[in-house]
């Protein structure tokens, strides 16, 4: 078997492996946190409150898993023509990574805006 391809698989499955706790740790302290915040905003309507908590927590875990899938897809950035060094697979997990976090960031920032601004909203 190829090393090159040995090494891309190890440098995704330690991506990966990062990333599916990265995701399941901080997915459930959002939920857990983000659940006041989401009852605060929508007040005496609990069913409301209580489902958009469960739709958020889902839309969360596929938006990781969304994002673990198409970095397993993506190809690395070695050139076939260079062996594959520790630090180029580093450095690869590490921009996987990067790019997963600020993804699942930025769109959790949008989610919290748009809760601030349904409750702006609401109290007027």
């Amino acid at each position: 078997m190829n090393p090159f391809t040995n090494s891309l698989f190890a440098t995704r499955l330690v991506y990966a492996a990062i990333f599916i706790v990265f995701s399941f740790v901080i997915g459930e302290l959002i939920h857990r946190r983000g659940r006041a915040v989401v009852h605060h905003a929508f007040g005496a309507d609990t069913a409301a409150a209580l489902s958009l908590s469960a739709l958020l927590h889902i839309g969360w875990y596929l938006l990781c898993a969304g994002l673990l899938l198409w970095n397993f897809g993506v190809g690395g950035g070695y050139d076939w023509y260079k062996p594959p060094t520790l630090e180029r697979q580093i450095s690869d997990v590490c921009v996987r990574l990067g790019v997963s976090i600020f993804v699942v960031g930025f769109l959790h920032s949008l989610n919290i805006i748009a809760i601030s601004l349904f409750h702006r909203e609401k109290k007027t």
